[in-house]
């Protein structure tokens, strides 16, 4: 995927299709180590009511005997402001902890979009996040690590330098 494209989807509000085709591009291919495999309906995911959410299991990462799991979440609350709210938005997924490696999650609403990469380090949950959906930011960082992943051998370290503030 060229870095115009990228951009252009960054800029854009979140689209399930869009961001298909970004996993896609950066975990599938020939010579990938991985497997990517995408739900044909994504699966609804309990969520407490009281969220103003709803969340889906789109697919998984199979990276030798690890895993990176995929999720949505639609935040139906337009006072959630994603970009400051990530104490709440984390809280939303702590029930995820104890049953995946890792997991990349995507929360949007209309106006913006977070992925963020959710590991154990060291029975530490970690998260590590970009927000999208502002049309006048370049997003030239995640364009380059989102490059630099989809370039070399995927493993749950090299999705954590491409989500690392310190990369």
């Amino acid at each position: 995927m060229t870095r115009d494209k990228l951009r252009n989807i960054f800029q854009s509000s979140f689209s399930y299709e869009n961001w298909q085709s970004v996993l896609v591009s950066l975990f599938s291919g020939v010579g990938k180590n991985c497997q990517l495999s995408l739900e044909s309906t994504p699966q609804q995911m309990p969520v407490a009511k009281e969220e103003k959410m709803d969340g889906f299991y789109i697919g998984e990462i199979r990276i030798g005997m690890e895993s990176v799991k995929l999720y949505t979440f639609h935040i139906k609350d337009d006072r959630t402001n994603i970009s400051r709210n990530r104490v709440g938005l984390r809280n939303t997924v702590n029930y995820l902890r104890d049953v995946n490696d890792a997991a990349i999650v995507v929360y949007y609403n209309d106006h913006q979009w977070r992925v963020s990469y959710i590991c154990d380090i060291i029975r530490s949950l970690k998260r590590f996040s970009f927000v999208f959906g502002d049309q006048q930011t370049l997003y030239t960082t995640p364009i380059k690590r989102f490059e630099n992943l989809s370039e070399g051998d995927i493993s749950l370290d090299s999705i954590l330098e491409a989500f690392s503030v310190e990369a």
